[in-house]
């Protein structure tokens, strides 16, 4: 990788607040890059994944117009909505809601090895929260 990449990758790795000791060079020695690699789920917006996801670095996620599920939306105000919502005290740890809002992390892990890196299987996912 040039020098100008790695040093853009650098000062974005700054500007997401992820840990200075974590260097660009240790992100690009891995096949994936994704810059929040090592971001606390439970405090990460989905903006910060937006950042990248909205196409400019990474593949483009459009959470509310391709059918996918909305972020940023405050989950005990959806369960008053949606009575089909677990309670937010019987969620499992796996989802996580970042200020009490769905946000991306609160389904997909970074560390996961399952596809599209989601925290609980597929059909272990979706009951998480819609299970009553």
């Amino acid at each position: 990788m040039n020098a100008p990449r790695l040093l853009l990758l650098a000062s974005s790795l700054t500007l997401l607040g992820i840990a200075p000791a974590r260097t660009a060079a240790a992100v690009l020695s891995s096949e994936d890059t994704c810059l929040l690699r090592w971001a606390r789920r439970s405090t990460t917006p989905a903006t910060k994944c937006l950042t990248c996801h909205d196409g400019s670095a990474a593949r483009p996620i459009d959470h509310l117009s391709n059918g996918s599920h909305p972020v940023g939306v405050s989950y005990d105000a959806a369960s008053v909505r949606v009575p089909l919502l677990r309670p937010r005290a019987a969620l499992p740890a796996q989802v996580v809601l970042v200020d009490g809002e769905v946000a991306c992390t609160s389904c997909h892990d970074w560390r996961s090895q399952t596809p599209h890196r989601v925290a609980l299987s597929v059909g272990e996912l979706c009951t998480a929260c819609h299970g009553q």
